[in-house]
């Protein structure tokens, strides 16, 4: 480990004098392999601290760090400014391209850069300076947006898609607004409908299951507190919540939009996507009737959750599709989304309650791929079915037609592992009036219940014998379970 450390601090400065010596067309792709080596050099001192070589105290181990750390932080810089040029260069010449393109096919009229015959050369001029030249302006001065990691222009600010300030602001705008063409929440309909030039956002917004926009969107505050402090505050959203118009890009929808942690800290900018649904499902003074807080459900400190905030507790998840690790992070909209996969993607409105991007029965039926669809795109029906994990899965939901919701919770529980909570309303106490759940070896854990399901009953206790039994009959006792 010790040479290792050595190459790859020896590699920081070697790859920025190659780099440097080969000329400007390859010392950006030099610079990032220094920074991986920055990034390999955390790594190893991380690591070297975890088997116990180093004390993370030591101030020698602190001192190396910080200066990586420092260093790496060194090349970002340069890498933005060696890239930063190349970006705006382009975009000049999409902008011009753009104009011009639009100049010479459209009908008359049909753009602002289309000009009637009988218009004058300094209208034209006008016109140039107006869209062309002042875009590009704007391109080579200081920018105030954050660039990195694609140097992405906010998409409503965009010259090269056709939008300006004036796509949504007049100089004699809507009463009550900011200037705007049309009441705030409406403007963003003008283009995101089915008849628009972007994503139909509204079409999904009437969906049986949405973020309510357009009932509620009027009792939206602008500055408003979140999450609200006021139990008898109409519970209501608005794009704003979620977007932040003037610095969202292609790339990050969420760009510029405020957060919460979940803890009691606000975020002037959310670093995450679930921060920024903390702001309503979470410290909410006016959460709906049967809503629960999911930070508390997602909490990294609970035996188990889905890894939103953090990596999950358990190693052992053999129904992971490919793609997925123990490793893996996912987001809201992973589950919360668009049903129609063609469609815009986010959690704007579902035909599956609550917003969800595929079917999920949580009542009792027949198992089948459509009915957990939502589990499946994560978790192998096959694996799940041949009981890899929980040695009775087929059992529960095709031979009983149990759903995965009545032993387990989607976001998370502070009372076992494996997301097991019972739901209640098929789950009771068994005869013994037990109702807990017992971790135990190789997938043969133990439910000590009663649980009713189409008519039936089935009684999980010890017998005389000490044998984990079901209804106490000798034929449903499980031995070595």
């Amino acid at each position: 480990m010790t040479q290792q450390i050595r190459r790859c601090s020896v590699s920081i400065p070697s790859n920025i004098a190659e780099g440097y010596r080969r000329g400007k067309r390859e010392y950006v792709q030099f610079l990032k392999i220094a920074q991986g080596s920055c990034a390999e050099l955390e790594t190893q001192l991380s690591l070297a601290c975890d088997i116990g070589l180093i004390d993370r105290k030591n101030e020698d181990y602190k001192y190396t760090y910080n200066l990586q750390e420092e260093v790496s932080k060194l090349l970002s810089t340069i890498i933005k400014k060696n890239e930063l040029w190349r970006f705006k260069v382009k975009k000049i010449v999409e902008i011009i391209i753009g104009m011009l393109s639009k100049f010479f096919s459209y009908p008359l009229h049909a753009t602002p850069y289309t000009l009637h015959p009988t218009h004058s050369p300094l209208s034209f001029l006008l016109h140039a300076i107006r869209y062309t030249l002042l875009p590009i302006l704007l391109i080579l001065l200081p920018t105030p947006y954050t660039l990195h990691p694609v140097y992405a222009l906010p998409t409503h600010l965009d010259p090269s898609k056709g939008m300006d300030c004036s796509s949504c602001h007049r100089s004699h705008g809507k009463a009550g607004t900011v200037l705007l063409i049309t009441t705030n929440d409406q403007i963003c309909f003008l283009c995101h409908d089915s008849s628009g030039p972007g994503k139909d956002i509204k079409t999904e917004i009437l969906k049986n299951s949405a973020h309510d926009v357009i009932n509620t969107s009027q009792y939206h505050q602008p500055g408003e507190i979140l999450p609200e402090t006021d139990p008898n505050v109409q519970r209501h959203v608005s794009c704003f919540d979620c977007h932040n118009v003037h610095r969202l890009d292609s790339n990050n929808k969420l760009k510029g939009v405020r957060g919460y942690d979940g803890r009691g800290t606000h975020l002037k900018e959310a670093n995450s996507e679930y921060q920024v649904c903390y702001l309503c499902h979470s410290d909410s003074a006016n959460l709906p009737t049967g809503s629960t807080n999911v930070a508390n459900q997602f909490n990294p400190v609970n035996p188990s959750y889905h890894p939103v905030e953090n990596f999950g507790r358990n190693n052992f998840v053999p129904s992971l599709l490919s793609g997925y690790s123990t490793g893996s992070l996912i987001k809201c909209s992973d589950c919360h989304g668009n049903d129609n996969p063609a469609g815009p993607k986010g959690p704007h409105g579902s035909v599956y309650t609550p917003i969800l991007s595929a079917q999920y029965i949580r009542t009792p039926g027949p198992e089948s791929s459509n009915s957990y669809a939502l589990c499946y795109k994560c978790h192998s029906r096959n694996s799940i079915l041949n009981d890899e994990s929980f040695k009775a899965h087929k059992t529960h939901v095709v031979y009983n037609n149990i759903s995965c919701a009545q032993c387990h919770v989607a976001h998370g529980t502070s009372k076992n592992p494996y997301l097991i909570e019972f739901d209640l309303n098929y789950v009771f106490p068994n005869s013994n009036n037990e109702l807990f759940f017992q971790q135990g070896n190789n997938g043969k854990d133990r439910c000590f219940l009663s649980c009713h399901i189409n008519n039936q009953s089935y009684d999980h206790i010890l017998n005389n014998s000490g044998q984990y039994c079901i209804n106490s009959t000798v034929q449903n006792c499980l031995p070595n379970w």
